[in-house]
């Protein structure tokens, strides 16, 4: 089920079968901005509707439900995937490589990452990166769309930040979005 959010202030991340929208800029006298990240069977959509004028460069999503950050508490693998987060990254399961990269949404009005077949296990267990800029995602499949937490970044430095919890994301001064 397709989620459609409007970055106005704080609140909860929506629990499964709810739809919130957020708008990138609150500023009402102007057209408002949206985003609407979807979890498809292939792979991850981010729609973007109502951006002229903007310049995305930076989509970032982060894996950190309770269940992975138990697992990061207690040194197991996998732990909460946050190789495509844009600010933080991930630890191989070695810890010899860190994993960090970003998705750029740029002027485009749609952006489709594909599901990589063992992506995350693979990245951290076999130090390497099967996201691609734009293309791909490690993400294996939609069971995580409901443990994650998103960022989005324009060009002029404005960022958005919404889903399970965005404290994640807090120390860079985005706003808040639900």
């Amino acid at each position: 089920m397709p989620l459609l959010w409007l970055v106005l202030g704080c609140a909860n991340f929506p629990r499964t079968g709810d739809t919130s929208t957020i708008v990138l800029d609150p500023d009402t006298d102007t057209t408002v901005p949206t985003a609407q990240v979807t979890w498809g069977e292939e792979g991850i959509t981010l729609e973007l509707s109502e951006t002229s004028g903007y310049n995305f460069i930076e989509f970032g999503i982060a894996q950190n439900d309770t269940d992975c950050t138990l697992e990061e508490d207690d040194e197991e693998i996998p732990g909460c995937w946050t190789g495509e987060d844009c600010v933080y990254g991930d630890t191989s399961a070695d810890g010899a490589s860190t994993l960090s990269m970003c998705h750029t949404p740029g002027t485009r009005s749609t952006m489709t990452l594909v599901y990589t077949e063992g992506g995350i296990t693979t990245a951290l267990e076999k130090p390497s990166m099967p996201a691609v800029d734009g293309q791909y995602t490690a993400f294996p499949d939609d069971s995580y769309e409901y443990l994650v937490t998103y960022y989005l970044m324009d060009e002029s430095g404005a960022c958005w930040r919404w889903g399970l919890d965005s404290a994640y994301y807090s120390g860079l001064g985005c706003a808040n979005a639900y």
